[in-house]
């Protein structure tokens, strides 16, 4: 039920395509990172709102980010793949593992990019370590 609202929500916003986040596009950016909850509706809500990534938006959409890490961490190979289609996707989901997610995700996530990374993530795993250990939440070291 939750994605087919989303979808619904997309399709009642005109394209995105100008790179100023209206009035409009903030409030329904900020209303669908409720419904972020695959790589897919990730993706969709960066093409459309990826310009309005800035205050509680932002907070939103890194939400998003750690809960899908951190919970549902078998989906990791689809974010790969949406990405490789996807440009800037990866570096907007990296970007968004940042300092207003809780420290028990920013350490499971982590933990999960060190030890159990799927062979086609690795390069990903790798940037997920380095930024969660750039923070200061846990320690860097190399995905494996």
């Amino acid at each position: 039920m939750r994605h087919t609202s989303f979808i619904a929500l997309l399709c009642l916003c005109p394209p995105a395509w100008a790179d100023e986040c209206t009035s409009a596009d903030a409030y329904t950016a900020e209303t669908i990172t409720a419904y972020l909850d695959s790589w897919k509706n990730v993706a969709m809500a960066f093409k459309q709102f990826g310009k309005c990534d800035d205050g509680s938006v932002a907070e939103g959409f890194s939400e998003a980010v750690a809960r899908l890490l951190a919970d549902h961490w078998q989906q990791l190979p689809t974010l790969v793949r949406i990405a490789q289609s996807n440009p800037g996707l990866d570096a907007f989901v990296l970007r968004h593992l940042d300092e207003t997610i809780n420290l028990p995700d920013a350490k499971k996530i982590a933990k999960l990019a060190r030890d159990s990374c799927p062979n086609d993530a690795r390069p990903l795993c790798r940037e997920i370590v380095a930024k969660l250990g750039s923070l200061g939440s846990v320690p860097s070291r190399g995905a494996t």
